[in-house]
């Protein structure tokens, strides 16, 4: 079982969907992805009980529209086999649940569209993770059993389970969301294992990884490309990846955009290739006004200028805990509101995670204008 984590936007489901076709061409394992947002609900605090079930059950429908399943498998097998599952649990009132939905409703379907149905999980089956998770992981044995039977010359099955790093809540929640994915995570790592089946789970990047955690499990980092150092300087090498990446796909790109320019939008984009081509995607929309080529450096300028428009703003409570990340470059030392607040500003990438050997963080450069701004405001309103 390994983690994997990493800021969005930096490439982890396109190389996962690489390692998919190496594990079969190469190795002929069956990779099945799945997408927990279609099998739960990425704003509604996961217990281990349910994420289990919708997860395994996930396993299951996914892996019959790859084809590494019987077509009849999932209607004859998975939503008979939940909902045994359920009913060996004594889950309350379930037929009653089933009979209000109608007859093709299945255990998944109700996983990922009923709160309700959830929280009656949660509440029922506290007293019994240990049958939970003994039954989930027996099913998943059972799935990746039937896989490896129907998938000629199939040496072994994988299970990668993405969008876990994208739970979050709303307002006050968000300190509930983020009490339930330290504990799915950590307190109960170990119990994340399946039977018969290598498990990739994507881990928000705020979680802590480091030596000593009790996370059971290997943790990889996948940290945006470095394009400055620890001490704000510029790291050469990360700039020479970007310069790279864009000219894997433009070749001549100098001839559009000049080269003192495209540095400036390398280091602009923090190293997240997702921001790096949607300053391109600006330039190339703003360049119909231009007069020669290579374009105006100013074109290049309003193009960065509309980036930066569209990041989460800083508020004024929020500055002195981004502040203390970019000044630290850790996340030691935060106030409660500031670590509970801090999956928003990581998936709207106001917040970095790079790596030098060890794990650390930055603001966006696009923000650190913004995050002046704020400090100035909050210290002429509070005099700090």
């Amino acid at each position: 079982m390994i983690g994997l984590t990493g800021g969005v936007g930096v490439g982890k489901t396109t190389h996962i969907q690489r390692l998919r076709e190496i594990l079969l061409n190469e190795s002929k394992v069956v990779c099945v992805p799945i997408d927990y947002a279609h099998y739960g609900e990425l704003s509604s605090p996961p217990e281990i009980t349910d994420f289990l079930l919708s997860i395994v059950g996930g396993f299951a429908e996914q892996a019959v529209a790859l084809g590494a399943l019987p077509q009849d498998w999932d209607r004859l097998s998975v939503g008979t086999r939940l909902k045994d599952i359920l009913g060996r649990l004594q889950v309350p009132n379930l037929d009653a649940k089933f009979s209000a939905f109608g007859a093709e409703i299945t255990v998944q379907d109700l996983l990922r569209q009923d709160e309700s149905f959830r929280v009656l999980l949660r509440e029922h089956l506290r007293g019994r993770v240990s049958e939970v998770i003994k039954e989930a992981q027996g099913y998943s044995g059972e799935i990746s059993s039937a896989i490896m039977n129907h998938t000629p010359n199939c040496a072994g099955v994988a299970l990668v389970v993405d969008s876990t790093e994208k739970l979050s809540a709303p307002g006050a929640a968000e300190t509930t969301m983020h009490q339930s994915v330290r504990n799915l995570f950590v307190q109960n790592g170990d119990n994340l294992r399946l039977h018969e089946c290598h498990t990739l789970y994507l881990l928000p990047p705020w979680l802590p990884v480091e030596v000593g955690i009790a996370l059971r499990f290997t943790v990889m980092q996948f940290p945006a490309v470095r394009v400055i150092q620890r001490d704000g300087t510029p790291d050469c090498k990360g700039l020479s990846i970007m310069n790279e990446i864009v000219r894997k796909r433009m070749p001549d790109v100098e001839e559009f955009i000049p080269k003192e320019d495209l540095e400036r939008l390398y280091a602009l984009s923090g190293g997240v290739q997702r921001v790096l081509f949607r300053l391109l995607r600006n330039v190339a929309r703003s360049s119909r006004r231009a007069t020669r080529l290579p374009i105006e450096s100013d074109i290049v300028t309003q193009a960065i200028a509309a980036e930066r428009e569209d990041f989460l703003a800083i508020t004024i409570e929020a500055s002195p805990w981004l502040d203390l990340i970019e000044r630290t470059r850790s996340l030691d030392g935060l106030p409660a509101d500031g670590l509970t607040a801090l999956d928003a500003y990581f998936q709207s990438l106001a917040i970095l995670q790079y790596a030098n050997g060890s794990k650390w963080y930055s603001i966006h450069p696009l923000l650190t204008e913004r995050l002046e701004r704020a400090r100035q405001v909050r210290q002429s309103l509070t005099g700090n």
